[in-house]
């Protein structure tokens, strides 16, 4: 019986030509250009990445190894009245020392927690290191307006209320003498009472006198202190409650805190601040005379 014959089956292109056939058919072209930029646009990606993570690896490694001494340096704007001590004291409240590690993964975090609590920092805005030692810090300062006095301890106060510690400026402040409460403490918000009251005809005064002397101050300078012992009549009902003094003594009499003047008869805030620059346009001083000057009178 003869054998039956078997069709064998007919191969097709092998993988290799298949992969070559990307290469020649003019139909793969597109993805012949594909191939072609891609491969060295990866194979640089990849160098790249890897040159990087050696080259941090290195730098680390060297700085681990030599003796690095950190420096803290003040890189924002500092204000005219700021002086390089209060940067240098605020600087030095960050704890940094020349020994330090700098490769500390806590560093900045550290810094930065501890600039927020600095009194004299309203806004930390950036601290970055660098791995010549250099730690690079920018924060807004709060601008104080009035200090307290007592005996040895002097306190600067801002706008808010912020307590902030004695520190050399470059800035005319107007002292509040006749609280009769304890020294507030650095980093608090004071809350008394009579001195809020100061404080607050202070910040309307000075804003006053900016904006109608075209940003110079022209009163302010005039001003030494403000006496708030009759705060509220507790002395005396009858004697004015708040009083300015000027550099020379000569007496304002203010009277009650800003907002209370129609229980007590008197001219309200816009009717006083018109009286203290008439007088001041009138004479080119507020030391007119000995009596000192009275803006109580709401008919005058």
């Amino acid at each position: 019986m003869a054998k039956r014959k078997t069709k064998k089956k007919k191969k097709g292109p092998s993988l290799l030509r298949r992969v070559l056939g990307i290469f020649i058919d003019e139909q793969f072209a597109p993805v012949r250009k594909m191939v072609i930029l891609g491969i060295p646009i990866c194979l640089l990606i990849a160098g790249a990445v890897v040159g990087m993570s050696s080259l941090e690896g290195y730098v680390k490694n060297v700085a681990s190894v030599r003796d690095i001494p950190l420096t803290v340096s003040f890189v924002g704007d500092k204000p005219d009245w700021a002086t390089d001590e209060l940067i240098k004291t605020i600087n030095l409240s960050t704890g940094i020392k020349t020994d330090d590690y700098l490769l500390d993964d806590d560093l900045v975090k550290r810094v930065w927690g501890r600039l927020q609590n600095n009194c004299w920092v309203a806004q930390v805005n950036a601290v970055r290191k660098t791995y010549s030692g250099q730690i690079m810090v920018d924060y807004s300062l709060r601008e104080p307006i009035a200090e307290l006095v007592r005996g040895n301890d002097i306190r600067f106060i801002d706008l808010e209320g912020m307590v902030m510690s004695y520190a050399p400026i470059q800035k005319h402040l107007v002292r509040i003498d006749g609280s009769r409460e304890s020294v507030p403490v650095p980093g608090t918000i004071v809350k008394y009472e009579d001195i809020r009251a100061a404080l607050e005809i202070l910040s309307k005064i000075q804003l006053v006198d900016k904006s109608l002397s075209g940003g110079t101050e022209a009163i302010w300078p005039e001003l030494a202190s403000i006496n708030v012992a009759n705060y509220g009549g507790r002395e005396s009902d009858d004697n004015s409650h708040i009083n300015l003094y000027t550099n020379k003594s000569t007496e304002i009499r203010w009277g009650v805190a800003v907002g209370r003047e129609n229980a007590y008869w008197e001219a309200d805030f816009p009717t006083k601040i018109t009286r203290l620059y008439r007088d001041y346009r009138d004479y080119g001083t507020l030391d007119i005379n000995s009596s000192g000057i009275d803006l109580r009178d709401h008919k005058r």
